[in-house]
């Protein structure tokens, strides 16, 4: 877990039973992500159209959603902040 997460020993060791299962049982969840992912790409030439198209536009889909989260982030004004800091949006 220290590798995974780039922790120190010591940074495990003040976790609490619960915490260190949290994390633990997500390092299964990123890898399983990660081994489908690669699946998609290895298996992408010999797809049909068709699951080439979902592929693709499950993709595009989150990177326009990843670009209306930073258009909205840059369009802050310095008083959004301020009544964001301070709990009043």
């Amino acid at each position: 877990m220290a590798r995974f997460y780039g922790w120190l020993p010591s940074d495990i060791d003040e976790l609490t039973p619960d915490e260190f299962f949290t994390y633990q049982n997500s390092i299964f969840v990123i890898e399983a992500k990660e081994k489908l992912q690669k699946l998609e790409i290895a298996d992408y030439p010999n797809l049909k159209d068709e699951a080439r198209k979902r592929i693709f536009n499950a993709a595009k889909k989150k990177l326009d959603e990843f670009k209306v989260k930073d258009k909205k982030q840059q369009q802050l004004s310095n008083e959004d902040i301020f009544r964001m800091i301070s709990g009043r949006l």
